[in-house]
């Protein structure tokens, strides 16, 4: 009999004691003896569904050999596609025989894509075009802004001062940290439009009649934030949408409903050619130092052969001591310009410490000059169904595999043979197993997937 008394009573803290139901050992289950229960009119529907499916599929294949129409500026997501619209048939899709069989068979198969798109190919040329007016308006609002604060709002000043000039006015929606804005940009035939956006602050997102433009000073922070985070532009372009959102700015489209995506199309070209308008000016700016570099170093070479005629001259007409003029020159070029060698700019750039030196020559035995260390990324890899993409700039530290294979072959008729035979210090055995514990020295093992 359970005590009545309530301090007798035994308190467990906490939800109290937790009781549990104990499983069946049997393995039998619950209606596994009955027979299996179709609903009614399941068969009617199953049919219906068939009928949809291929009515759909043959509505595919008619849209697929029709010609597509234009697209839109607002895309179905919402995003601005501000790529110029194109009525010829697509030439970038190739189609397997599967592939054939299959679209022969009445089943739709996807495409893939194993050449250039010719769409995204005009698009590219028309950027690569415009890209070297934009270099000089970009350096001369750089050089306006800095040490200054950003811009808070887009004022247009430009003026066409040419007579007879065609002129327009283009409705753009500007994006910056904190707010957007929509402006009527004046353009004229001597000013392109994106022109007009750069010398005022704003990169635009299309090459030609863009309708969306975003801050410089926006995009230099994002970049300055990749290289730290590696952010992706989806996620910048959700921010932007959220705080614009918070902050009172909220796009809508036609029918009033709220745009989910709006700025991740505009913002993804905006970036990345942002990014190659930078890179084309950085090559330039390297490109003049080298031009000063040269310049330099054959003022160098002139002067020390003007000095060391005029001193060998001296020296024939009386044992005079050299001034002070020509003991400077003389002592900071202590090396001929035919013993005088130097590394490439580019590996200079990049490592002053290994390649900046202006003498070379020591022995194996001391050190050498330079030491290299060369590692293969095997996983970094291409699938070769999805063709070659559009190049945006080309690399500065990659080199082609032709330049390679003329190296090769270069080496190869440079190489002698041997006037005797070679007898390493180390067995042939001994190197066989070190061979065999790396796997990229194992010539037999695939190191890439052939697809």
């Amino acid at each position: 009999m359970p005590p009545s008394q309530r301090f007798q009573q035994r308190v467990v803290p906490g939800l109290g004691r937790h009781y549990t139901s104990p499983k069946k050992n049997s393995r039998h289950v619950k209606g596994s003896d009955k027979n299996r229960v179709i609903s009614l009119g399941r068969e009617v529907r199953a049919q219906n569904a068939s009928m949809r499916l291929q009515q759909l599929r043959a509505e595919t294949q008619e849209s697929l050999t029709q010609t597509p129409a234009e697209t839109p500026h607002l895309a179905e997501d919402g995003g601005w596609d501000d790529m110029e619209p194109t009525t010829e048939p697509s030439e970038s899709f190739a189609a397997s025989p599967v592939e054939q069989r299959s679209s022969n068979q009445g089943t739709p198969s996807k495409r893939r894509r194993v050449t250039q798109n010719v769409k995204l190919s005009r698009f590219y040329d028309r950027w690569k075009a415009l890209l070297p007016q934009l270099e000089m308006p970009y350096l001369s609002y750089v050089q306006q802004s800095i040490q200054k604060p950003a811009p808070s709002s887009f004022t247009c000043r430009h003026a066409c001062t040419r007579p007879n000039c065609t002129t327009g006015i283009s409705q753009v929606l500007i994006l910056y940290w904190d707010h957007l804005e929509t402006h009527g940009v004046p353009y004229c035939e001597c000013t392109p439009l994106a022109v007009v956006l750069v010398q005022h602050g704003v990169f635009p997102s299309a090459p030609s009649d863009p309708r969306l433009a975003v801050s410089i000073d926006l995009l230099d922070f994002y970049r300055a934030l990749f290289e730290r985070s590696g952010d992706a532009v989806t996620a910048l372009s959700g921010a932007l949408r959220r705080f614009y959102v918070h902050r009172g700015w909220r796009l809508i489209n036609e029918q009033g409903a709220a745009v989910v995506d709006p700025f991740r199309r505009g913002l993804a070209h905006a970036m990345q050619w942002y990014d190659v308008l930078r890179i084309n000016v950085e090559r330039q700016v390297d490109k003049s130092l080298d031009l000063a570099v040269q310049a330099v170093a054959s003022y160098r070479h002139e002067t020390q052969k003007n000095v060391n005629g005029r001193t060998a001259t001296a020296e024939h007409r009386s044992p005079q001591a050299p001034s002070v003029e020509e003991r400077s020159i003389t002592s900071t070029s202590s090396h001929t310009p035919e013993t005088t060698l130097q590394c490439a700019r580019i590996l200079q750039k990049r490592c002053p410490a290994c390649f900046g030196g202006r003498t070379f020559g020591k022995p194996v035995s001391k050190g050498c000059d330079i030491h290299v260390a060369v590692d293969a990324n095997f996983s970094h890899r291409h699938l070769r169904s999805a063709g070659d993409g559009i190049p945006f700039y080309d690399p500065t530290y990659i080199i082609s595999a032709d330049r390679v294979n003329a190296v090769g072959d270069r080496i190869e008729e440079l190489r002698k043979k041997p006037k005797r035979k070679y007898v390493p210090k180390v067995p042939d055995s001994a190197l066989d197993e070190c061979e065999h514990g790396h796997e990229a020295a194992d010539e037999h093992k695939v190191k890439t997937a052939d697809k």
